[in-house]
């Protein structure tokens, strides 16, 4: 718990530091862009995404059809949901991706924020994903609060979600950021190490292929 202790405690002290990233910012903006294959609205996926000071986030909603913000750190999401208020044409996942992670960890101070989140945000599901995400993090929210028969409803309807034949819907390419302003804490030479690293083990999985291998 130490690692995710000081990654809170990190995207806590920089959460201010918006104009210090904009040279890193440009920087990794453009490296997700160059990383797509077609011109074609893709999904991009952000793990580790902390306060997202590093990614032009307007700018990519721009080029891809859903951004998935993936982080530890629900201060973080809410930034990102407040951002998205400041600008309208901005549409990441966050909606989704912050009630999950209450859900998950068990956050239940939290509980009325991410069930108010998931009623307000229900009509833009779009995908089998969506659904599933939505239906679990009401399940899970509904067992811990000892409401059995609304858990069971909404857990058995989150298993049809992941069951649901995706065939027919549009498949569409996408991009994964791995933590782009995180600290390694020693665990890697640098940046680059810790990317070849990542994409050792992705490449690993099961219907992966590299660019190389596609072409």
């Amino acid at each position: 718990m130490w690692l995710i202790d000081e990654q809170l405690q990190a995207n806590q002290s920089t959460r201010a530091s918006f104009d210090a990233y904009r040279e890193h910012r440009e920087h990794t903006t453009r490296l997700a862009l160059e990383s797509r294959r077609t011109e074609e609205p893709g999904t991009l996926c952000v793990l580790g995404a902390g306060n997202c000071l590093d990614l032009d986030l307007p700018r990519l909603a721009r080029h891809f059809s859903a951004i998935h913000l993936v982080d530890v750190d629900q201060a973080a999401l809410e930034a990102a949901l407040a951002r998205e208020a400041a600008f309208p044409n901005l549409r990441t996942q966050a909606y989704l991706d912050l009630p999950y992670l209450i859900a998950t960890r068990g956050l239940r101070q939290l509980y009325d924020r991410a069930l108010t989140l998931l009623h307000a945000h229900e009509g833009r599901l779009m995908f089998p994903v969506d659904h599933f995400r939505w239906q679990a993090a009401r399940a899970l929210i509904a067992a811990d609060s000892e409401e059995p028969g609304v858990a069971k409803v909404h857990a058995e309807r989150a298993l049809a979600a992941a069951a649901r034949d995706s065939a027919g819907e549009r498949t569409e390419e996408a991009v994964v950021l791995l933590s782009p302003a995180c600290a390694s804490y020693d665990q890697f030479q640098n940046f680059e190490r810790r990317g070849d690293a990542f994409r050792t083990l992705v490449l690993q999985l099961d219907g992966i292929t590299s660019r190389e291998e596609a072409a």
